[in-house]
């Protein structure tokens, strides 16, 4: 399918009747719908009533200080890891539409490096200790994964390892469809700008705030010119320095001088 023919096919599931719509999620992403399903009117740490109340969106990006924002503006962690594609479905077009979304990102080399030391020390729940299990144990430290792990397709599908810009991409466009992304590099400016947007009053929740991460920790240079070339996208999208150009190969040059 072309990327018009997928577009006008996306907006056309994104305005049908919540069956239809929901049909087509399943179909589509089985995992995702059936986890946005499960959190309606649901008593548990991740619901979509928070969202709901203050008519708004939040696409949380891993490791971008997201559950402490989901917990501070609602009070339970929100819609985990759903992309905006998958809001849509879920709540159609016409209520996303009137949303104010937003979203953070981060430095792709800072984010790469974080997901990795958080993972590789158990991650969240038992999901993300058995993904670290299976893809990460082999690497001896970041620098190892940075340079033979990024291709691995199994690797980049997770979503610590997706690319940001796929989070927040609304398939009837194919460009960002957020209202608003703040940076996880100026978080406290960031959030009191969606705090005033929303007309909450509160502080980042304390308790789940990390240290922030110095841009390349513990990387060299080619490692970290790895990582912003796999997210190249990102560093475009977003504003983030972007990888340095891929040196010439001998019969490359050697071209350019006959």
């Amino acid at each position: 399918m072309s990327p018009i023919a997928a577009r006008r096919l996306a907006a056309l599931l994104a305005a049908a009747p919540r069956p239809l719509r929901r049909f087509a999620a399943r179909r589509m992403d089985p995992a995702a719908a059936r986890w946005l399903q499960g959190l309606e009117g649901a008593d548990r740490p991740y619901s979509l009533d928070g969202m709901r109340r203050r008519g708004c969106l939040f696409v949380h990006v891993p490791k971008c200080a997201g559950l402490a924002m989901a917990e501070t503006l609602f009070g339970d962690k929100a819609g985990a890891h759903a992309s905006l594609e998958d809001y849509l479905y879920h709540f159609g077009a016409r209520w996303t539409d009137r949303a104010f979304k937003f979203a953070f990102v981060r430095d792709p080399v800072s984010r790469t490096v974080s997901a990795f030391e958080f993972l590789r020390a158990g991650g969240l729940h038992r999901w993300d200790a058995a993904f670290a299990e299976r893809h990460l144990a082999r690497f001896a430290d970041v620098e190892a994964f940075a340079r033979d792990g990024l291709s691995d397709p199994a690797i980049l599908r997770y979503p610590h390892f997706r690319e940001q810009v796929s989070f927040l991409t609304d398939p009837r466009t194919g460009r960002v469809g957020v209202d608003f992304v703040g940076r996880y590099e100026r978080i406290g400016e960031d959030f009191a700008r969606v705090c005033a947007r929303l007309g909450v009053e509160a502080p980042l929740a304390e308790r789940n705030r990390r240290p922030m991460a110095k841009a390349a920790p513990d990387l060299s240079d080619a490692a970290a010119a790895r990582i912003r070339q796999v997210y190249r996208r990102d560093c475009e999208a977003f504003g983030y320095a972007p990888a340095p150009p891929r040196p010439q190969t001998q019969a490359e040059r050697a071209a350019l001088t006959t």
